[in-house]
């Protein structure tokens, strides 16, 4: 439900909550997250209205076609990283003397297991 109106209110009074709140703000801006984050809204409307312009009969055949490229391409867009796929991670160290260390090592992300044992291990 969130915060009551009076908590928020008193963590609003708090000259520190306010300095922390502006600088994340400023530092979201500034690196374009928010943006990002704004077109990220924008987008997830997109199907519904690629949809509405491919089941119009009143959109001509080449906007029609172009919403049903999109939509296709949409709806595609997770499928390039499959869950087998990871990534790898190359370390090359030269030690001199025509010695080199290499780490080759393909990285998976963390199960959700995996995840809670090591929070569990490091806090």
């Amino acid at each position: 439900m969130g915060p009551l109106p009076q908590a928020l209110a008193e963590i609003g009074a708090n000259p520190a909550v306010r300095l922390a709140v502006a600088a994340e703000c400023e530092r979201r801006q500034r690196s374009g997250e928010a943006a990002r984050d704004a077109a990220a809204k924008v987008f997830a409307e997109s199907p519904r209205v690629l949809g509405q312009i491919l089941n119009s009969e009143a959109a001509s055949p080449r906007h029609r076609i172009e919403a049903a490229r999109e939509i296709r391409a949409t709806a595609q867009s997770g499928a390039e990283r499959t869950g087998d796929t990871a990534e790898r991670v190359i370390i090359n160290i030269d030690l001199g003397a025509d010695q080199k260390l290499v780490f080759d090592k393909q990285v998976a992300p963390l199960t959700i297991e995996q995840a809670k044992e090591s929070l569990d291990a490091n806090g």
